[in-house]
């Protein structure tokens, strides 16, 4: 399989990953991508029911409650292995956030270990970078 240059080093390991590991890589990416969208939609309908508790001061849409709880638990089905979905589509998509968490350990240690910073904050005004944006 012949790569454009364009293409980044974790697109083209996880590409070579579903071409070795399924027969049709296409529908197992595509299967892939719709399970964690699926993930997403329920976390928003969730997120939409939170932020309904904030009072607003000037006039917007606002859903009734019953369109986001059917939102969230039917995105939340489909996103379970009782709907039928393949096992190969959680293993790909589970393996997708590994080298982020590889990437943030080796940040964390090398700001703790090495430079003796910490390695959280509690307000943004902790993160440094000067004063307010204009």
């Amino acid at each position: 399989m012949t790569f454009r240059t364009g293409l980044s080093l974790p697109t083209r390991g996880l590409i070579t990953y579903v071409s070795g590991a399924s027969e049709d890589a296409v529908a197992a990416l595509g299967g892939t991508t719709s399970l964690l969208l699926l993930g997403v939609f329920t976390i928003v309908n969730i997120v939409v029911l939170v932020l309904r508790r904030d009072r607003q001061t000037s006039d917007h849409f606002v859903t009734p409650s019953v369109l986001p709880v059917i939102g969230a638990v039917r995105c939340f089905f489909l996103v379970l292995p009782f709907s039928g979905r393949p096992s190969e589509h959680y293993r790909i998509g589970g393996g997708l956030p590994a080298p982020g968490v590889v990437l943030w350990a080796l940040t964390w240690m090398a700001n703790r270990g090495l430079r003796a910073k910490k390695t959280y904050f509690r307000d943004t005004d902790d993160l440094g970078g000067g004063g307010p944006v204009n």
